[in-house]
């Protein structure tokens, strides 16, 4: 699979203040509800949701979610040894991901290789957020 994507968004969970977190291009933070739009549902689920059209779901929610007319693949990003769900990920128009039949579930080999990606998003996100813990003990 060769995944190409108009954008992609990361969100990283932050339970304890009960939002996510998201850096934009100027690498400002910028927070959101972890009940919020279509990532709150993938948090909440911790399970992968594809859409053809966003604007035709309940879930959506504009302040959160990618705004596009073309399909949305939204996955949770997961601890490997865990599967503790830390954070989301959306990625708009995936062109390349094979989908299996009409109710949009991804071919089972691309699904793998989101998942791999997802664990490995999760390593990073971790690494990260132990990194600033022993900067604030310190």
């Amino acid at each position: 699979m060769n995944v190409e994507r108009d954008q992609a968004k990361i969100f990283i969970a932050k339970p304890s203040k009960n939002c996510f977190i998201r850096f934009s291009e100027s690498m400002q933070e910028e927070t959101f509800p972890l009940d919020c739009g279509i990532v709150g549902a993938v948090y909440r689920r911790g399970e992968y949701i594809t859409i053809p059209n966003i604007y035709n779901t309940d879930l959506y929610n504009g302040l959160i979610d990618i705004n596009t007319t073309l399909p949305v693949i939204c996955m949770p990003i997961t601890v490997m040894s865990t599967n503790k769900t830390i954070g989301v990920f959306q990625v708009p128009n995936p062109k390349g991901v094979r989908y299996t039949n009409k109710k949009n579930e991804i071919a089972t080999n691309d699904l793998e290789i989101l998942e791999f990606f997802s664990h490995q998003l999760a390593q990073v996100i971790m690494f990260f957020d132990q990194d600033e813990q022993i900067s604030k003990e310190k």
